[in-house]
């Protein structure tokens, strides 16, 4: 099954296109540096007081202008929707309207749904324009002006030109990025839900269903199959073979015509024909030497050859039709519509009149058995054919010498068509009545290539179409909402030079890039059960000098240089496994091949591949002759990488948007998608391998489509106290069993309880005081808490008018008895719940735990156990998995001040300790730490971990692919700080630099911050209220810092952090 460009249409997996309702096909790509946009003129002006705009985004360069809707004559007289400068943006002069959000726009891995909802006719100011992002209407803006009630909107949907992607308001900047389902509503106010829908927590597309209005238009970018096919120009040809079909006699009128988009390679070419050196000699060439010669043969070696009046007007890489007729006697060509009257007869042999461009007497008769496409004599034809139409016995076009009017859509079958070939989605289909069924030799292949160029902007709800500038049959590609690709990550801060271009899948640059640095791919692939594996494609115009491309693993573990030591690349001339060259001498150079790349995520295994093959023999879909594996390989995330040094030049992916690469590249025979039915592959991806799309990543246990959510685990919940006791507050979601408060105005300590150590006893995070019994937190309820206040002591929860915080998580339940069962026993019943029920296994650890509340699907679990005093102890967890991150706390105080004990599985050597209390790093020997999968190894007695007598509670946490990480990143020191791949859009960030000491600890959920960028943060070891600063931007993949400053950001110092889920990439909409 072939790709977009091949014999099917684009297809959608079973796992992930389910999700989906509406189903989007393909986007319209834009790339600034062609000046892309779509234009239209109205016969007349809509309804300018009412209209709706409606589309897909998938942004590409940050800090840029992007409009979506423009209109006008000026940078001082035009509409605009768009962003600008990151900010989304509705502004009309004349009638003076601006809305400018103060959110910022620049989640380039994923898809955001903008909307506008003009209505001038409304009584309330504020509601004469709305804005929505995903669903959601945007009230918070920089700048804001109403328009007066009634206003015509100036400009828009007026009879002036109206253009998708361009604005005269952001002269010299064009479409840049994606765009799909674009939908304009004339005179008519609509909802976000006649658009799109809420499911599982997700915005997702639905089909619009109602009225468009007179300039009304919906531009779906529509994908057309088997209007063309390719030929290479070495052999391939398309047969189509019948013993009277084609004859024409001496007196036939004839009409042959055709579509051709050549290669820019091509110097002579035939297009089509039938001919050998006996005879018959029916041929049509083209010579795209110094003239741009046309030939129409009437014998062996004898042709009339036509010199197209304009040299430079044949162009590779774009369409032109070409028709030859005969009425009566007299022999006309057209191209492009032209008459052509340069006219020769090179070998003066051919025995015909010439006269006035035309052949006068021409009354050759035909007995042609066959019709062949492409290849029909030696030096084949290199380059695209689409709508061949034969017909015989009739003339299609005027007899007389006058131009011709190109036709503007598909060609039908007329009276005396004899052949009609490449119309449809079938190669070998001919639609004439004939309907002879024709053969292909070589490579003959399909392509959507269609020449109507309209077809980019048709307007599928009527006939107000668009046309096309800067926009080829190439930038409709299979990216879509509901099947979103992977491009360059462009939140990688590489410190390198470059323009990213086409859609994030290419970047160019002047200037030498540093062998130390990555640019990566902005979707990572972890392994698993599933054995997951991809494959993608690259082409670099480089030729010489240190090229380079391969994957490697991007975690929180890499840093600048360990995308190479842990990776397998394809550099220059060799081919390098972790740093070190496996396979030398290699002569095939990437800038003149696509290299191909097949990972298996389950265990590290790399194949590199060219047009040849495979190299080291290897055989993916077998599993054997990888070219290496990825050393120290665990299952963490693995994720493209490319890097180029000395010269210039660009570097393309495609992760199966685009086999040509954007017209640099021919798309190859073998051509196709992948097991699923995904993506536009130049080489058909080995059996098992996977395009990088969001919809053939693995469904993650939590997560739209699963039977719970990450909000069913985990949310960061805020209320407004109001001094009331008692006061139930509700809507968590869930029954939590884990609260950690923060009142957010004023500087009181943060709280923590659990329905493991009960209510009303208070554990602060800020200092090293024993638990609390302050009548404070009164009850967990089913859907949230009830708080109460205790007189000077206990407003802390409930001040005042004060904003609060309230993280709130699920474990196992509320366990109803304390273990009295010694270690190595099933534990009294009730005291240990596991998901909720009762533990009737033996419980691990050679101290047996008190109480344990553990939600294995979530990796999280509360233990409280009693200190016996001597070393290398352990207790168990309750997890199915090792945890990652520790948290433990002696409820009284001991001989080390109380301090909450911490551990990370990234921080230092994994066998550092630090405190959530204290600035400190982390370093010494770990007090706690995973013994194997089932306990926690208590590894000191009079310390912080084990004091006899003394009771414990502990916070264990491990990560769960697409809902929860445990983690680490590499500090750079710039605004333009460090990009982390989660793996998901988190809702809740904690982090700490573990490598040196004096910096805090620091909480940023998305509850307190809706829109990036993120700002207020919270600090757990310090009792002040919030503050605010630019830190984060969250977004749909992981999160990017937007700061230098030294709490989340020094150059070359390690931070850990744990972050929760708010979707898991694979369905989030961009932030």
């Amino acid at each position: 099954m072939s790709g977009p460009l091949g014999s099917s249409q684009w297809m959608y997996s079973a796992g992930g296109g389910s999700f989906y309702g509406t189903q989007i096909n393909q986007s319209l790509r834009g790339n600034e540096a062609d000046s892309p946009y779509l234009s239209r003129t109205p016969a007349s002006a809509g309804n300018q007081k009412t209209s709706t705009f409606s589309a897909w985004v998938k942004l590409s360069q940050e800090l840029t202008s992007f409009s979506f809707l423009g209109a006008g004559s000026s940078g001082s007289a035009y509409f605009l929707f768009g962003i600008e400068g990151d900010d989304l943006y509705f502004e009309a002069t004349g009638t003076v309207i601006t809305r400018r959000s103060d959110m910022e726009l620049r989640d380039s891995a994923a898809w955001y749904h903008l909307m506008f909802v003009l209505d001038t006719t409304q009584s309330t100011a504020n509601d004469r324009v709305k804005l929505y992002k995903n669903g959601v209407q945007i009230t918070s803006f920089s700048s804001i002006t109403n328009p007066s009630q009634n206003a015509d909107i100036s400009y828009l949907n007026t009879a002036s030109v109206q253009y998708i992607g361009y604005s005269p308001a952001l002269s010299g900047t064009y479409m840049n990025g994606y765009m799909a389902e674009v939908n304009f509503l004339d005179g008519i106010a609509a909802a976000p839900t006649d658009f799109g829908e809420f499911k599982d927590g997700v915005w997702i597309p639905k089909s619009y269903s109602g009225s468009y209005g007179t300039n009304g238009f919906y531009l779906p970018f529509p994908v057309t199959q088997g209007d063309s096919a390719f030929f290479d120009g070495s052999g391939d040809s398309l047969k189509f073979t019948n013993a009277s079909h084609y004859d024409i006699g001496s007196s036939d009128d004839f009409t042959v015509e055709f579509f051709f988009n050549h290669t820019t390679a091509t110097s002579y070419g035939n297009f089509l024909g039938n001919y050998a050196s006996g005879g018959p000699h029916f041929l049509l060439g083209f010579d795209n030497r110094t003239e741009k010669d046309f030939y129409f043969y009437t014998g062996n070696g004898a042709s009339f050859m036509w010199q197209l009046s304009d040299n430079n007007g044949i162009v590779g890489g774009k369409w032109h039709h070409v028709a030859f007729q005969r009425n009566g006697t007299v022999l006309r060509c057209y191209v492009d519509g032209v008459r052509q009257t340069t006219l020769t007869d090179p070998a003066s042999n051919t025995g015909y009149t010439i006269s006035g461009g035309n052949v006068t007497d021409f009354n050759k008769a035909y007995d042609l058995a066959h019709m062949a496409l492409g290849g029909p004599v030696a030096a084949d034809f290199a380059g695209f054919l689409s709508n061949v139409r034969l017909v015989i016995g009739a003339s299609v076009y005027a007899n007389d010498d006058n131009n011709i009017t190109v036709p503007t859509a598909t060609l039908s079958n007329v009276s005396g068509t004899a052949l009609l070939s490449l119309t449809t989605g079938d190669i070998t289909k001919d639609s004439s009545s004939n309907n002879v069924t024709g053969t292909v030799s070589g490579d003959a292949v399909y392509r959507q290539n269609n020449p109507f160029s309209s077809i980019i902007g048709k307007d599928a709800a009527g006939s107000n179409d668009f046309a096309a500038s800067g926009l080829a049959f190439t930038d409709i590609v299979p990216d879509s909402p509901t099947q979103n690709f992977a491009t360059y990550n462009i939140n990688v801060n590489t410190g390198q030079t470059g323009t990213y271009a086409e859609g994030n899948l290419a970047v160019t640059a002047s200037g030498t890039w540093s062998t130390n640095v990555w640019r990566q791919g902005s979707i990572g692939v972890t392994g698993g059960a599933g054995g997951e594996k991809y494959y993608f494609e690259f082409v670099t115009t480089l030729t010489g000098g240190g090229q380079a491309t391969g994957v490697g693993v991007q975690d929180s573990r890499a840093t600048t240089s360990t995308l190479y030591t842990q990776g397998v690349v394809y550099y220059n001339t060799v081919i390098n496994a972790n740093g070190s060259s496996v396979i030398t001498g290699l002569t095939i150079n990437p800038a003149s091949n696509v290299l191909r790349f097949a990972f298996d995520a389950s265990n590290g295994k790399v194949w590199i591949g060219n047009s040849t093959g495979w190299y080291n023999s290897g055989d993916p879909a077998g599993g054997t002759g990888e070219v290496g594996t990825i050393a120290n390989y665990d299952g963490s995330i693995l994720v493209p990488i490319t890097n180029r040094t000395s010269t210039a030049g660009t570097h393309t992916f495609n992760f199966g948007q685009d086999s040509t690469f954007a017209a640099l590249k021919t798309s190859g025979s073998a051509n196709g998608s992948d097991g699923n039915g995904i993506g536009d592959f130049y080489y058909a991806p080995p059996s098992g391998f996977l395009a990088l799309a969001n919809v053939n990543l693995p469904d993650s246990t939590i997560g739209p489509g699963q039977d719970t959510l990450a909000e069913d685990y985990f949310v960061p919940y805020l209320y407004t106290a109001d001094n009331t006791s008692p006061k139930a507050r509700t809507g968590v979601g869930f029954a939590p069993d884990f609260l950690w408060f923060k009142d957010r105005t004023t500087g009181f300590s943060h709280n923590l309880y659990d329905t493991v150590r009960g209510v009303n006893k208070g554990l602060q995070t800020n200092n090293t005081n024993a638990e609390n019994s302050y009548t404070l937190m009164t009850a967990f309820g089913a859907d949230g808490f009830t708080t109460s206040t205790n007189g000077t002591t206990g407003n802390i929860l409930n001040y005042s008018t004060d904003a609060y915080v309230a993280w709130s998580w699920k474990a196992g339940g509320t366990p109803t008895a304390t273990n009295s069962a010694g270690a190595g026993n099933v534990p009294t019943s009730g005291s240990v719940l596991i998901d909720g029920v009762a533990s009737t296994s033996a419980l691990a650890g050679t101290i047996a735990a008190n109480k344990i509340s553990a939600n294995t699907a979530a990796g999280f679990s509360i233990i409280n156990y009693t200190g016996n005093g001597s070393s290398s102890q352990t207790v168990g967890h309750g997890l199915s998995s090792t945890p990652q991150f520790l948290i433990m706390k002696d409820r009284g105080s001991n001989s080390n001040n109380g301090q909450w004990n911490a551990w990370h599985k990234y921080a230092g050597d994994g066998d550092d300790y630090g405190y959530l209390s204290t600035t400190s790093a982390f370093t010494g020997a770990a007090q706690i730490i995973p013994n194997g999968t089932d306990t926690i190894e208590l590894k000191a007695n009079l310390t912080t971990s084990n004091q006899s007598g003394h009771s414990f509670i502990m916070y264990a946490f491990h990560s769960v692919e697409g809902y929860s990480k445990v983690g680490k990143y590499l500090g750079n020191g710039s605004a333009d700080g460090t990009f982390v791949y989660t793996g998901f859009q988190p809702s809740f960030i904690l982090t700490k630099k573990s490598s040196a000491a004096g910096d805090n600890w620091t909480i940023y959920d998305t509850a307190r911050d809706p829109d990036n960028v993120t700002r207020e943060y919270l600090i757990p070891n310090a009792s002040q209220a919030a503050a605010s600063t630019d830190t984060f931007d969250i977004l749909s993949n992981g999160f990017k810092i937007r700061t230098a400053g030294a709490w989340v950001n020094t150059s070359g110092q390690t931070y850990i952090y744990l972050a929760f889920a708010e979707t898991p990439f694979k369905y989030a909409n961009a932030r």
